[in-house]
């Protein structure tokens, strides 16, 4: 096998205009792809699948319209690999094939906080718990943080006393405890305007949320405007735009790939689902011969009912599904033989699957 093509690089996770779930099945690579072996050497076999998978997965995460990747498989080499790309990965519970696994991995992605993981997620910083709040480092950030955590501060009352149980910053709010929290709040931003913001609202909600910068959940003097203003304080939105689109109550549709998809580019599949949407109903994307199908969609609501396998096109068609046929050949390139590897390799491979190529040419 030449290592044809030019391989790409990894795709950046982009902002996302989210619609779908992708899930992924990957089978062990021990027992993967048995129609390619000898595309590669022997020993090189189990690479060349996982690398497959890995570009499949690297692009589905890179496409605008996919909010999440679920694999479902029970190879520990796979999973380890697919989740530091930023995938979620459960274990085949059924172990019943490939249709089993689809429809057992759409039904987890379809369960509220489930799969809740982010491709494109940010690595916690060592003093930043995911749930904390973060306060800005710029003296405007500071003085806002101060004004909301100590009464003096206010120009329309006199300072508080050290003993009074009522001042935002008296002594039962001073503690070393107290501190400690207000501390880790504040530390850790870099947002230029200084401002408080939240990375990830406590289950509790707001009060919660306000607690950890020790502020009472009924201040003694509230703002006439209200909560959201009091909140403005401090820099704090009552609905966080950034929980917004992973809040339970939005209703994704379930896409499947197949893992064999290494020339996949993130502007076809979106594309591909941007179709799959105005379709209204299920949906699949067949192979480049037309027989097979490399993608199932199923808006929310809707059950996948996937039917892969040999004449897999014509059993999604009977079963209800719209055929898409567009211009997607990154997306309908699927591997399952020697032959099919050089086609995907002309029309430019994935990082991984370059890699794994020019090392054995």
């Amino acid at each position: 096998m030449h290592c044809h093509g030019q391989s790409t690089t990894q795709p950046a996770a982009p902002e996302r205009a989210a619609a779908w779930v992708a899930v992924v099945p990957v089978k062990p690579l021990r027992a993967a792809k048995t129609r390619l072996r000898g595309a590669v050497p022997e020993a090189v076999h189990p690479d060349l699948v996982l690398a497959m998978a890995r570009d499949t997965v690297a692009a589905a995460l890179a496409c605008r319209a996919v909010a999440r990747v679920v694999v479902v498989c029970d190879d520990p080499t796979v999973c380890a690999e697919l989740a530091q790309l930023g995938a979620f990965c459960l274990p085949d519970a059924p172990g019943a094939g490939l249709n089993a696994a689809l429809a057992y991995g759409a039904e987890a992605a379809r369960q509220p906080g489930s799969t809740r993981g982010r491709a494109d997620a940010a690595p916690t910083e060592p003093n930043r718990p995911e749930a904390a709040l973060v306060a800005g480092r710029s003296g405007r950030g500071r003085g806002r943080a101060e004004a909301a955590s100590v009464g003096s501060e206010r120009p329309d009352r006199t300072p508080a006393e050290p003993d009074r149980p009522d001042a935002v910053g008296g002594s039962a709010r001073q503690s070393e405890d107290a501190r400690g929290r207000a501390d880790a709040v504040s530390a850790g931003s870099n947002r230029p305007d200084g401002a408080l913001e939240v990375s990830a609202m406590p289950p509790e909600g707001v009060e919660a949320a306000l607690g950890v910068l020790a502020l009472p959940a009924d201040p003694p003097v509230m703002p006439p405007e209200g909560l959201e203003t009091a909140l403005g304080v401090v820099g704090l939105t009552a609905d966080p735009p950034a929980t917004r689109a992973e809040s339970p109550e939005v209703a994704l549709g379930v896409v499947a790939l197949t893992a064999d998809l290494p020339a996949m580019r993130p502007e076809d599949l979106e594309a591909a689902l941007v179709a799959a949407a105005r379709a209204g109903r299920r949906a699949f994307v067949p192979d480049l011969e037309g027989t097979g199908t490399v993608l199932l969609a199923a808006p929310a609501g809707e059950a996948l009912a996937p039917q892969f396998g040999p004449g897999s096109a014509a059993a999604h068609l009977r079963s209800g599904a719209v055929r898409l046929d567009g211009a997607w050949p990154s997306l309908r390139r699927d591997v399952d033989t020697a032959a099919d590897l050089d086609a995907a390799a002309r029309l430019g491979l994935g990082a991984h699957t370059g890699q794994v190529l020019c090392a054995v040419a």
